[in-house]
């Protein structure tokens, strides 16, 4: 990157992002990239995802896949005209000479689904769309319908097209430009057998709703070069300074600052993406930046995928079944591959498993350790589906096991929790026609109704991985729910903080301290209310 565009960077992020300033020297004038602190998730949780939103922008949302939550990430109408005119000029770049006339886009929601019209239009494209929810039944019409040229789509959804038309190359496509999930090597030569085109007519980009258009693949190169406006990074797990397992010689954690993206403070921006091979190649006698592969995603939100890379497993299904389409599960330490192909041989099976094993170091260490299972291949029968049911999803995917999960969480004194008996007052009822009874609460453990909300709210959030083992649970409570969380906790292995006013009484905090809850006193009240709740926050 020059230096002077990234003094212009450095400079306009602490304009839009005060905050930036505190994270470096605000008062230098020069700037070295490599001393800027890196955009980790930690820091846009800290001080982005959660900022006062301008209706004048535009706000798009993650899928929410890596790590339960819809994360909001927004675009100014500058930043939107750099999107479009960048996509506009690559994909001008990538269907030069084809002869391609009529584009259709079958995608999902999100900012490349809603641009791919005006991109399409900008290059002077008849074109048309399907959204992803519609049975695949209703993409299949539409193809045959409106015969494109150029399909814009992703590869989970190319797959579902596949297996369910009779002849892929009735639709006379000529181009696939791809996006979402990388789409491996020996994937792109099977799809281009089966659309009857060469695959060098089968472009894959990368492209992330943060940055926007990142990168796309060079057949000439046999590589995924970066799109304008993007300077990149390769480093190791030891500079992020997070809990990552090590990576191969060849492999690097991808970091890139846009040169161009305005409402995101896009420098050093980490993607947890792994790639292979990273570095610069000579094009038309200009170095650009490359990489060979996108092969994994780590970080703190995807614990297990440090040692799933679908990117090594798809190159060998692939190498065997062209039209298989793939879901791999991990639960309970079991690794399980699913297979949908109107292809596949049960020999080809053992052969399948046995490359997985040799291509991905990793597994084979764990499953000769006994640390995972054997893996294990499932041939998905015609007229079944797939995980999660929709022709758009994800292709990894993780399972708790919630069945351990609610031995742990309901054994012992929480099993008592709610199975209070009920008392038939004869006495206080005698004349009435009804029939009245007495729920006894005060025989919960904690000795009260909170006791059943408390484990409530602690139980779904063990299952829903937000909290476990060592978790601290903080709670602005002194009275019932405050003993009630504390009794819970204990049991549980949590650490538990209790947030009481001088108004505690005393048999509490000494039930509290019993229980081994630690008490942060609020000893001022709020100036303005004279009350004690408002001053916790």
């Amino acid at each position: 990157m020059l230096l002077g565009k990234l003094q212009n960077k450095v400079q306009e992020v602490m304009d839009e992002y005060p905050w930036y300033k505190g994270l470096i020297d605000g008062e230098k004038t020069n700037y070295n990239l490599q001393n800027l602190p890196l955009m980790s998730s930690k820091t846009l949780e800290t001080f982005y995802y959660n900022q006062p939103i301008d209706p004048s922008w535009t706000v798009y949302r993650t899928s929410g896949t890596s790590s339960g939550r819809r994360k909001a990430i927004l675009y100014s109408e500058e930043d939107d005209k750099h999107y479009v005119d960048i996509k506009t000029k690559l994909f001008g770049e990538l269907i030069a000479g084809s002869g391609c006339n009529r584009a259709l886009a079958d995608m999902g929601t999100g900012h490349a689904a809603n641009t791919a019209l005006t991109i399409f239009e900008r290059l002077g494209l008849e074109n048309s769309s399907i959204p992803f929810e519609l049975p695949i039944e209703q993409h299949i019409e539409q193809l045959k319908a409106f015969k494109p040229d150029l399909l814009y789509t992703m590869p989970s959804i190319l797959d579902h097209i596949v297996y369910a038309a009779g002849n892929p190359r009735e639709f006379g496509i000529r181009k696939i430009i791809l996006v979402g999930e990388i789409a491996p090597p020996e994937w792109q030569r099977n799809m281009a057998g089966l659309f009857g085109i060469d695959p060098r007519d089968i472009i894959d980009t990368y492209g992330s709703i943060e940055i926007g258009t990142i990168a796309y693949y060079s057949h000439d190169h046999g590589r995924y070069i970066f799109a304008d406006g993007i300077f990149a990074e390769g480093i190791g797990v030891q500079e992020l300074d997070e809990e990552v397992r090590p990576l191969r010689n060849n492999e690097s954690i991808l970091v890139l600052t846009s040169t161009v993206r305005k409402m995101l403070p896009a420098l050093r921006f980490v993607t947890y993406d792994v790639v292979r091979d990273f570095r610069p190649v000579m094009i038309d006698g200009v170095e650009q930046q490359s990489f060979e592969s996108i092969v994994k995603r780590v970080g703190q939100e995807l614990k297990h995928g440090e040692k799933i890379s679908l990117y090594d497993i798809e190159q060998v299904v692939y190498r065997h079944i062209e039209d298989a389409i793939i879901r791999v599960k991990v639960k309970n330490n079991a690794l399980s591959i699913y297979i949908m192909s109107k292809s596949v041989k049960p020999s080809i099976i053992p052969v399948i498993k046995e490359e997985i094993r040799e291509c991905i170091p990793e597994i084979g260490m764990m499953i000769r350790n006994h640390l995972l299972d054997d893996i294990e291949i499932i041939i998905v029968a015609k007229g079944e589906s797939l995980a999660s049911g929709h022709v758009k999803n994800k292709k990894l995917y993780y399972q708790k096991d919630k069945a351990k999960v609610d031995i742990n969480i309901q054994g012992g004194i929480l099993s008592t929790i709610g199975k209070t008996p009920l008392i038939k007052l004869n006495n206080l009822f005698q004349n009435s026609e009804f029939e009245v009874y007495a729920k006894m609460e005060l025989l919960n453990p904690g000795g009260s109704a909170k006791d059943r909300p408390a484990l409530r709210m602690i139980h779904e959030a063990w299952k829903e991985g937000k909290i476990g083992p060592g978790t601290t649970i903080i709670e602005s409570s002194s009275g019932n729910m405050a003993i009630s969380l504390a009794m819970i906790c204990q049991y549980l292995g949590l650490r538990f903080i209790s947030v009481v006013d001088p108004r505690t009484t005393t048999t509490n905090l000494q039930i509290l301290k019993t229980l081994t809850a630690k008490i942060d006193f609020v000893s001022d009240p709020d100036p303005e209310t004279g009350e004690y709740l408002p001053a916790l926050d």
